[in-house]
């Protein structure tokens, strides 16, 4: 597996499941830069190349098996209190 991994977690309105059953989930690896230019091509359907913007992170660790919506109301609480306005809460990454 290459490094870093990118799990990105986005809410979804899907009704009455629990908060952590709406969430879609996304996993993303870094390509190293030697094949960048030319990624080779995925052999599975639900495999895609894409490119992302260069993006701001903000972390925090948390050990064990955390509930992620829970954990990232705390930590949207915490960075609102530290006065940041530059975040978006719609989606967060493990």
């Amino acid at each position: 597996m290459t490094v870093p991994v990118m799990i990105s977690h986005v809410k979804e309105d899907v009704g009455d499941q629990t908060e952590s059953a709406a969430m879609k989930r996304e996993m993303a690896f870094f390509i190293p830069t030697e094949f960048q230019e030319s990624p080779p091509d995925p052999a599975e359907p639900d495999v895609r190349i894409m490119a992302r913007e260069p993006l701001l992170v903000y972390s925090k660790m948390m050990g064990g098996f955390p509930d992620f919506p829970k954990e990232a109301e705390k930590f949207r609480a915490e960075l609102e209190q530290g006065g940041h306005t530059d975040v978006d809460f719609s989606m967060f990454y493990s």
